[in-house]
């Protein structure tokens, strides 16, 4: 078990230039360890030193996941290469010796892999990292595969013209990553690792570097980092490990470093200090307080002792982490969250983090009031009552992996195998995963993990790092006052939280079945209660000892007054954070510790939903679970109180940078300004009424039909018996129909010039959008399915002329959205960040694209370069059981999503080159065009 602390900014620099994150590179692709790898895995090693890690796995049936991991990222870098490993990611996809510039994306294509969901990759400080998931394991798709892999592990060859055709879109990601949250990440680089070589090597790089580096750097790097003895390829998959074993040798084995070895980083040593304090002044951030402790990496072998070291400290910040997290949730806390944990990070240092989020205006409190938690754990312990929460809780978890072992997915798989490498790590299986655990909980008291938990916050510091909106008074000096302050207070032992009954094991007598509906061609049973509430179940082999639950009740988005603001964008916290009429959210997390259950509540187009997932053993709580958010809501006033305080600071966040200014106004814009639709204004947030909220979500969860939909590894005649016990033991229910009002919203008219909308982030970013009405999905389902295929030659089309020709911008994002739920409303819309500058560039190119669809028909490759991978992504997603429950909610309201789910294959793949004119004709009439355009404001 590993807790992660370098949340919100921290994270976001590891992952700066990347897709994923990161950790440091191996010695060996199996380290020498007491501890015994997964025996489904088979590795190897190649005469030149390549390791590769197999194992065969057939979830989902016919597919694998290759990963490319080479040990070398930023830190490698030398004056003069500052983002230049990242750079090469990119040139990857623009010329080998065997694949033309350009081309690399339409061979996989080909073969049904879609770019970005299922090719893609990512650098970081001390690697990158190359992924393939193939659709399908037939003879062709491997060997492409491979090839492309052997491509880019030695035969780039970063012809000059396509370095510089690259340039801006490798500028406009960091243009792009430029924000608040990477400012605050080299703050904290800057202080935890302090004059470390880290902090200097982003991922990202210097601009400088980027504008002017010419080929010989790039070679440079790629000659001394890209070497058989850096790489490991790792392969799960349905396939057979002997023959791929075979295929991996021969494609390869002749593969030989360009040049000589260059001498591992020396990324510097801890610097021992005592208390020291920066502060910092970032608009875009809300109030942030982090204080750390640094020590000499912990780079001992990883074994089972290690691991047991590990687990003891860890849970002992976990039940710091439930404090807090108590504390958080009271009405009178000055911070909205505080969390802690330790990790190594990279190989400069181990750090010991606690950070908070503070309340407007209460950065100092919030400190004294975090640090004196921290104080008491260290002075009085943990209980065993809490240390036995925790350990349940995760056994619950480790306990489940176990049972779904068989049916792993293979991307997970491989990620977690990419990430053992970076560790050093054994892969180790979940079932010697859980025994090392009990092992470990067998044995465990409060005095060992106190002791752990008072060494992990010793070494350099208190390092304290102040982030506001605007100028913290006093400032630094303040800060350290603030902290010097706190530290001179004495604390006293808390009060145990005793653990309550879950009191909601019964709702009273079972309600009795009405009817029942099996849909054999779809393995779905549909049964109707008495008292109008309704279950959908569908039992599947997908992931053994998973099941996926959705309760949809009322009406949702569509029971909102359309002339008027409410509260309801704070509703998805205060369902949740409110808890129940009996009990408190955190009351419920005690009470339920060993079972694996939750809900997350939205408010969807068409209904209240409560989302969760659980294991065979706890379907019935989990049932109860989601009843009682819908029977009893606490619905108490804490959760609105806070939210609505960070109210300003939310505010500030979505005016930071254009893409914010997009997800805070587009959502209300496209439909026509109707409040239902986005993010109230600052002066509507601040003048919300939690009394209002109450009454809106009392009534939403207390009337209207009830639906509970079931998905996974159940079975069919005990969940008909739980929900009987749970939703159809519920006083009847009306099967209102949604309000006539309800259900209308509409595009706006087109713009003969785009809105005009401002941002406070850099000068030089920008964003331009566009969008078209297309109507709704069920009108026709089978245009709706060939408006997802448009979809997709759309953003081929926009990444070839607006990032390959144009260099203009990162990625083009491209997306289709025809209603579910409001009859006649869809669209689909074109988006990029691109320069200042460079918006101009944008419709002109967007309606240059959408002519030439209109005016010609697709050629037979291009028409299959779009539709192979759609195909094989719905294939994929269809063994999959969140799949077959986002179709399935809702079903006994709406039958047609019954239809929509057998006929979605049949309907996309029948797409014509035809059919894709006719659509572009019918979609892209520049009159009714709705663009947009976010710049910075006036300074």
């Amino acid at each position: 078990m590993k807790i992660s602390i370098l949340a919100g900014a921290m994270l976001a620099a590891v992952l700066a230039a990347s897709h994923a994150s990161a950790a440091p590179a191996p010695a060996a692709a199996a380290p020498a360890s007491d501890l015994k790898p997964d025996p489904a895995l088979k590795f190897g090693v190649l005469p030149n030193g390549m390791h590769y890690i197999l194992m065969k796995n057939a979830t989902p049936t016919g597919l694998a996941a290759l990963r490319l991991r080479i040990g070398a990222g930023s830190l490698m870098e030398r004056p003069g290469q500052e983002g230049l490993a990242h750079f090469i990611e990119h040139m990857a996809f623009n010329g080998s010796t065997h694949v033309p510039e350009g081309e690399m994306v339409k061979l996989l294509e080909r073969y049904g892999l879609k770019f970005g969901a299922d090719t893609n990759a990512f650098t970081s400080f001390d690697e990158t990292v190359y992924e393939l998931d193939l659709p399908t394991t037939n003879a062709a798709a491997v060997d492409a595969s491979l090839m492309i892999m052997r491509e880019t592990a030695g035969n780039l060859i970063f012809d000059p013209g396509a370095i510089d055709r690259e340039r801006g879109v490798v500028l406009s990601e960091e243009r792009t990553r430029d924000g608040p949250q990477m400012h605050m990440a080299h703050a904290q680089y800057d202080l935890f690792l302090k004059d470390q070589l880290a902090p200097s090597r982003f991922p990202i790089g210097s601009t400088e570097v980027l504008h002017t580096a010419q080929r010989d750097r790039f070679v440079a790097f790629y000659n001394a980092w890209y070497r058989p003895e850096r790489a490991t390829l790792v392969m799960v998959g349905d396939f057979d490990l002997a023959a791929m074993e075979q295929l991996i040798k021969a494609k390869f084995s002749d593969w030989k470093a360009g040049g000589p070895a260059l001498a591992e980083p020396d990324q510097g040593a801890v610097a021992m200090r005592g208390l020291e304090t920066k502060a910092l002044i970032e608009p875009g951030l809300g109030p942030m307080v982090w204080i750390g402790w640094a020590t000499a990496p912990d780079l001992a072998t990883d074994s089972a002792a290690h691991r047991q070291m590990t687990t003891v400290r860890d849970l002992g910040f976990a039940v710091l982490n439930r404090r807090l997290q108590l504390i958080a949730q009271s009405g009178s806390a000055p911070f909205l969250g505080a969390g802690s944990g330790h990790q190594r990070l990279l190989k400069s240092a181990d750090i010991t983090q606690i950070s908070i989020t503070a309340q407007p205006g209460k950065v100092l409190e919030s400190l004294a009031v975090v640090d004196a938690e921290r104080r008491r754990l260290l002075t009085y312990g943990v209980t065993a009552a809490e240390l036995n929460q925790e350990v349940t809780g995760i056994r619950s978890e480790l306990q489940t992996a176990v049972a779904g072992a068989a049916t792993r997915r293979s991307p997970d798989v491989a990620r977690g195998l990419v990430g053992a490498v970076n560790d050093d790590e054994v892969f180790v299986s979940p079932a010697d995963e859980l025994a090392m655990f009990e092992a470990t909980a067998k044995t465990l008291t409060p005095e060992a993990v106190n002791a752990a938990v008072k060494s992990a916050f010793g070494g350099a510091g208190p390092l304290l790092l102040g982030a506001t909106p605007e100028a913290l008074p006093g400032g630094q000096a303040a800060l350290e006052a603030a902290f010097k302050t706190a530290e001179a207070q004495p604390v006293t032992a808390g009060q145990a939280q005793v653990a309550k009954a879950w009191p909601y094991a019964s709702f009273g007598a079972p309600g009795t079945v009405a009817s029942r509906q099996e849909v054999k061609d779809l393995g779905v049973t549909i049964v109707r209660f008495k008292n109008g509430s309704s279950l959908v179940v569908k039992p599947t082999a997908f992931r053994k000892d998973q099941i996926v639950v959705r309760l949809l009740v009322g009406h949702g988005r569509e029971e909102l007054p359309t002339d008027r603001e409410t509260s309801a964008w704070v509703s998805s916290q205060e369902v949740v954070l409110g808890g129940f009429g009996k009990m408190t959210n955190e009351e419920m997390k005690l009470a339920l510790a060993d079972k694996v259950v939750g809900a997350a509540f939205s408010g969807e187009d068409d209904a209240w939903a409560f989302t969760g997932q659980t294991r065979p053993a706890d379907l019935a709580v989990q049932m109860q679970l989601m009843t009682a958010y819908i029977s009893d809501p606490g619905l108490r006033p804490d959760p609105f109180q806070r939210f609505q305080s960070a109210a300003p600071t939310i505010q500030a966040q979505l005016a930071s940078a254009p893409g914010a200014v997009m997800q805070r106004d587009r959502n209300r814009l496209l439909h026509g300004g109707d409040p239902r639709f986005g993010l109230p204004g600052l002066a509507a947030m601040q003048a919300a009424k939690f009394e209002d909220l109450k009454a809106l979500l009392a009534k939403g969860l207390a009337e209207g039909p009830v639906e509970m939909t079931v998905v996974g590894d159940v079975d069919v005649e005990r969940t008909i018996s739980e929900a009987a016990a749970t939703i159809g033991a519920l006083p009847p229910r009306a099967a209102s129909p949604a309000p006539a009002a309800g259900l209308r919203t509409a595009f706006p008219a087109g713009t003969p010039t785009p809105v005009r909308l401002t941002h406070k982030g850099r000068a030089d970013q920008g964003l331009a959008f566009v969008a078209w009405p297309v109507g709704d999905f069920f009108t026709d389902t089978r245009r709706s399915r060939q408006l997802v295929v448009l979809k997709d030659v759309l953003e081929q089309r926009a990444i070839e002329v607006l990032r390959e020709k144009l260099g203009v911008t990162y990625s083009p994002q491209v997306g289709v959205s025809p209603s579910w739920a409001f009859p006649g409303y869809g669209f689909m819309s074109a988006q990029i960040e691109t320069p200042t500058d460079k918006i101009g560039l944008f419709l002109p190119a967007i309606k240059e694209i959408v002519a030439d669809l209109r005016d010609h028909p697709l050629t037979a490759d291009k028409l299959a370069l779009a539709l192979n991978p759609e195909v094989e992504q719905i294939t994929k997603q269809r063994q999959t059981n969140e799949y077959w429950l986002t179709y399935l909610s809702g079903a006994t309201g709406d039958p047609r999503r019954l239809a929509a789910a057998r006929t979605v294959l049949a309907e996309i793949s029948g797409t014509t080159a035809a059919d894709l004119q006719r659509l572009a004709r019918e979609v892209f009439v520049d009159s009714k065009a709705y663009a947009i355009e976010v710049a910075p404001e006036a300074k």
